[in-house]
């Protein structure tokens, strides 16, 4: 899986999938044969992945390599001769509008936030986030849906939740927070990812088939939404996400 983040280090995992009579994944038994390369922009020099051991991850040893905001990348060396490679374009960063936060129950140990803010674009745009929050002494978050849109997917693979802009209520991200903390809560720190549509498909079924996403099986309808890596040598994906960084002072 290649997941690019923007202005941040590039790293790489691939490793021997798993079937379906139970095996697991396991690592490459010669990861230095594996050779790629992103290029970017469609510039003719490729930057190399060079594999770690130590991490077990392929990564660009330039130091001042960074996936941009706005710039196409290309993936190559994981399709054969006559398959095409994949490509996305790095999501732009968004900004916030009247971001609230509002603490609505309260006992010894659960506390419950009403989070609300507006991302300024057209919510019929085909827009995909994933949305973090951070709250300082929290031992948990669970966010809480309101809409019935299908608007919303908790995830169980990471933190956090996705959101399909397009399926929005009245253009506004509403989420209610069930935080298990003792302490008092000042404010919530909102890490706000604009994804690419493969992040988005990839996250969300993994998310739905947490048990089953390394079989060698994995029917083309969900392959085209979720794996744009996906030919008789390889299956991932290859994405990408910018983040927006918020704080909302909880009232």
């Amino acid at each position: 899986m290649c997941e690019l983040k923007a202005y941040e280090q590039v790293s790489v995992t691939a490793n021997m999938s798993g079937n379906v009579s139970g095996e697991l994944p396991e690592r490459l038994q010669q990861p230095e044969d594996l050779k790629m390369s992103l290029i970017e922009g469609g510039r003719d020099n490729p930057n190399d992945l060079v594999y770690d051991d130590e991490s077990n991850t392929y990564g660009i040893s330039k130091i001042n390599f960074v996936p941009k905001a706005g710039v196409g990348y290309k993936l190559t060396g994981l399709t054969n001769l006559k398959e095409a490679d994949p490509e996305i374009v790095m999501p732009q960063a968004v900004n916030i509008d009247s971001a609230q936060a509002k603490l609505v129950t309260e006992s010894p140990s659960i506390k419950s936030i009403e989070l609300m803010f507006r991302v300024p674009i057209q919510s019929s745009q085909t827009t995909f986030f994933h949305i973090d929050a951070k709250i300082e002494g929290a031992k948990s978050i669970k966010p809480i849906f309101v809409d019935v849109f299908g608007a919303y997917k908790t995830l169980k693979h990471r933190s956090g939740f996705l959101v399909d802009y397009s399926r929005i209520n009245q253009n506004t991200i509403r989420v209610i927070l069930e935080v298990e903390t003792t302490k008092p809560i000042k404010d919530i720190l909102i890490e706000l990812n604009n994804t690419t549509p493969s992040y988005y498909y990839y996250n969300k079924f993994k998310s739905d088939n947490l048990s089953n996403v390394n079989t060698q099986y994995v029917s083309p309808t969900i392959a085209g939404q979720a794996l744009n890596i996906y030919n008789s040598k390889t299956i991932g994906c290859f994405s990408g996400s910018t983040v927006t960084s918020f704080r909302a002072t909880v009232r």
